[in-house]
């Protein structure tokens, strides 16, 4: 990364005048108020090369990338964090998250991705009990962050997110925040190599084995239809993995997957998702659910016979099937109009190839991305079903998988945006990484194939990682 030349804030004047009518409103009300701007601006750096120059300057910063349809979102800061622990965590942030946009003072764009969002995650069971690992990753955690770069549509965005108090002077925020912009623009600082890393723990075969034969016999007995569960496998560096190198890989082998890292200071969630949960854009909600897995072919004709094997497989559709029940189950009290694929198609990515079913509908009035996050959460391609008693299998076998397969993504003032399925991914604090993987169990599974299955999956944080 090289150092590039000072930017600019392009609208000091016009921010300090919204700070000031917020300030003038906080007065009135007697709360803090939420001040929001965007404008687009000539920015110098990519969007992994931003988030590189993020490091350092704040305790938070986030990535979300779709490489293939050219749209980012780097932030960094807080300028409010919603933090929830209970039940029913995507209804309690949607209502945060209304609470905190009333009275607000929203200036700029109207364009996907700028203006006032939260970037953030969930965690995948919030009844589960809490591993240490998972410190700073509470149940919901979605961030307005104060500094917003949207890439989209071959333009930069910059949005400015503040809480305004009563009375309070609005001329350092402005000269802080162009102050923080101008260090971001001329970083210089390089990317970071990985470190050599060796395995430390991970789920052997045995206890794999152990784990899939108890799936099996609840299967057996009537009890489940199908499982899906999750292998862990924790490296050790001599010193802290890059999470910049990671991201800038993954986008670059993944482009048609969600590439994203929240970074709480201490410890970074990313990964590279092939698995949308929903997107919610000006009503229409869309979704492509995944579950069956193989490898990818050695060339053009190996790699079409086991698509072809892939598509034919009792066991790999009958995987499938369930999940596109239950999601057109969940789906179909929150859409006027909802259609799907009438068979799979097969989605081929670096290493292995899924099957796949594309969803689209019309969203009811009234209803944002939360609400259906909330009816789709977990689906049977990351927990099972019947849900709750897979979820009950899950919790007894692995305990807590912290935000490993739990919606992440981002929700703009209006309910659009759009959730991801946080898997292909791992934890990151210092030089320790947790990387996760899972496999679907239903009558028919075979444990060491699906051990194998797992081992494919980790292989695109293991690469990105530097540990090929």
């Amino acid at each position: 990364m090289t150092a590039s030349p000072m930017v600019a804030l392009p609208f000091p004047q016009a921010l300090a005048s919204l700070l000031s009518q917020a300030g003038r409103q906080a007065s009135v009300t007697g709360h803090p108020i939420l001040v929001s701007t965007s404008h687009q601006m000539d920015w110098p750096l990519s969007p992994v090369d931003t988030f590189a120059a993020c490091a350092g300057l704040s305790g938070y910063r986030a990535f979300w990338g779709c490489p293939s349809e050219g749209f980012w979102l780097v932030g960094l800061g807080c300028a409010e964090a919603l933090s929830l622990g209970g039940p029913e965590p995507f209804l309690r942030a949607q209502e945060a998250w209304r609470s905190l946009l009333a009275g607000a003072v929203v200036e700029g764009s109207a364009h996907r991705g700028a203006g006032p969002l939260l970037l953030g995650g969930f965690r995948f069971d919030p009844l589960a009990a809490r591993d240490p690992a998972w410190h700073g990753f509470p149940d919901a955690h979605l961030m307005l962050s104060r500094l917003l770069l949207t890439w989209t549509k071959g333009q930069v965005w910059l949005t400015i997110n503040a809480m305004v108090s009563p009375g309070e002077d609005p001329l350092p925020e402005v000269d802080q925040i162009a102050g923080i912009l101008g260090r971001i623009a001329a970083s210089g600082c390089p990317f970071l190599s990985q470190p050599p890393a060796h395995v430390t723990e991970e789920t052997t075969l045995p206890e794999w084995e152990r784990r899939v034969h108890r799936g099996l016999k609840a299967i057996s007995r009537g009890e489940l239809a199908k499982v899906v569960l999750a292998r862990k496998k924790g490296l050790a560096a001599a010193t802290p993995f890059s999470p910049e190198r990671a991201i800038a890989y993954l986008e670059q082998a993944y482009p048609r997957c969600a590439v994203f890292a929240f970074d709480q200071g201490e410890a970074c969630f990313l990964g590279a998702s092939p698995e949308s949960l929903v997107r919610l854009d000006r009503g229409e909600v869309s979704l492509s659910c995944m579950a069956g897995t193989t490898h990818r072919g050695d060339n053009d004709k190996s790699d079409e016979a086991m698509a072809r094997n892939l598509l034919a497989d009792p066991k790999e559709r009958r995987e499938h099937d369930l999940v596109v029940s239950q999601v057109a189950q969940g789906l179909s009290p929150l859409c006027d109009e909802l259609y799907w694929d009438a068979f799979p198609r097969v989605v081929r990515l670096k290493g292995v190839q899924h099957l796949a079913t594309s969803f689209v509908g019309s969203a009811l009035a009234g209803k944002d991305v939360l609400d259906i996050v909330a009816a789709l959460h977990p689906t049977p391609a990351v927990g099972g079903v019947p849900q709750q008693v897979a979820l009950e299998v899950i919790c007894q076998l692995e305990g807590d998988r912290g935000w490993y397969g739990a919606p992440v993504g981002w929700v703009d003032a209006s309910g659009q945006g759009e959730f991801w399925v946080g898997i292909r991914s791992a934890l990151l604090r210092g030089n320790h990484a947790t990387l996760y993987a899972g496999a679907g169990i239903v009558e028919g599974s075979d444990p060491e194939r699906e051990f194998q299955e797992t081992e494919l999956k980790f292989q695109p944080l293991l690469r990105a990682l530097g540990q090929e």
